[in-house]
């Protein structure tokens, strides 16, 4: 039942995680000790829970026409061959991993039998969580591929938790006690390391910039906050722009308000046409996205807009200002009432 609990838990904060559980499923149907184990309540109680607790989600997915799912496909659309796709994605997982596969064998210098009985284990309680592991890889490269869809290495870091009990589970594998000493004196000093050079890799990245315009989303929601309330009174309810930008900057914003993507509307369907013009909109685009400008003109004109002001945003890192953006801000006030 708790593995119920947790299978809804991790679908609901990403779908990402239906290929874990899928590892787990062919992990149990492919060991020798199945059926004992489908002749159990449990695996029946933790479907059945699961079912329960995300019913009222696939309700609303099924009555919102499936829209997560158009989402994700068209937020990461495959761009070119799907095999090289795979193999790239592939190679990133394995990048993550490579680290402590080579500490490994430096540390125990295995032979082929120690390699063969980690890859491979004879004991069922091992070799299930070997092909629990391993499965979720193999799932979402079939999944990509048939859908023709863009994964990112990054989305397999939850299914990395498996990974020290496969590396080091075989009771063929020896460490001398020096080795061990190291690794673990590695495993406290690099996190520390890695805090201790952290401000200058954030300012690194603040020179660098980021997709998205993501670090100056408080300054947008206070730039168009200003530029509303010069022009009307009443309160900001709705706000405009165009993909990450839309949603990152309304947690910035006082008011509470829907967000309408101007460049695909249809992914925010709770503003219309009567909404905009009994309510008003400020719209808001950084200058060099040409198509967020001519969909923020093509508003401007539909409506009885103010003027588009622009204005010219840096965010500041430990003092130090980045390199200022333009941005232009459109309000359409409500209708006087």
């Amino acid at each position: 039942m708790l593995a119920g609990v947790d299978t809804a838990a991790a679908m609901l904060v990403k779908y990402w995680s239906i290929f874990l559980i899928a590892g787990l499923a062919i992990a149990a149907v492919t060991d020798s000790r199945r059926s004992a184990y489908f002749r159990s309540p449990a695996p029946w109680l933790t479907v059945a829970v699961a079912a329960l607790l995300l019913a009222p989600h696939l309700a609303w997915v099924v009555t919102h026409n499936f829209a997560p799912f158009h989402y994700a496909l068209s937020a990461h659309p495959l761009r070119g061959n799907a095999i090289v796709s795979s193999l790239i994605f592939i190679a990133g997982a394995l990048g993550y991993i490579v680290a402590p596969i080579i500490f490994t064998l430096i540390a125990a210098q295995p032979g082929i039998a120690t390699l063969k009985d980690t890859v491979w284990p004879a004991e069922p309680d091992r070799r299930i969580v070997v092909i629990a592991f391993a499965a979720p890889f193999l799932l979402a490269v079939l999944t990509a591929i048939s859908l023709h869809a863009r994964i990112g290495a990054l989305w397999t870091m939850s299914g990395m938790t498996m990974l020290p009990v496969v590396l080091l589970s075989s009771p063929l594998l020896k460490f001398s006690r020096q080795a061990a000493v190291r690794l673990f004196a590695l495993a406290v000093i690099f996190p520390l390391l890695m805090v201790a050079v952290s401000p200058g890799v954030a300012a690194l990245i603040h020179r660098i910039g980021v997709p998205a315009n993501a670090s100056a989303y408080r300054l947008i929601a206070r730039a168009v906050q200003r530029a509303w309330y010069r022009h009307t009174n009443q309160p900001l309810r709705n706000v405009g722009s165009y993909g990450a930008i839309v949603g990152g900057i309304v947690f910035y914003l006082d008011d509470q308000l829907s967000t309408f993507d101007i460049v695909v509307p249809s992914s925010t369907p709770s503003i219309n046409e009567e909404r905009i013009a009994t309510e008003g909109i400020a719209i808001i685009c950084p200058e060099p996205e040409a198509g967020c400008i001519a969909a923020m003109n093509t508003y401007a004109a539909r409506y009885a807009a103010g003027a588009i002001e622009t204005v010219y945003l840096a965010p500041r890192h430990f003092g130090v200002l980045d390199w200022p953006a333009q941005y232009q801000i459109l309000i359409i006030p409500p209708v006087s009432r």
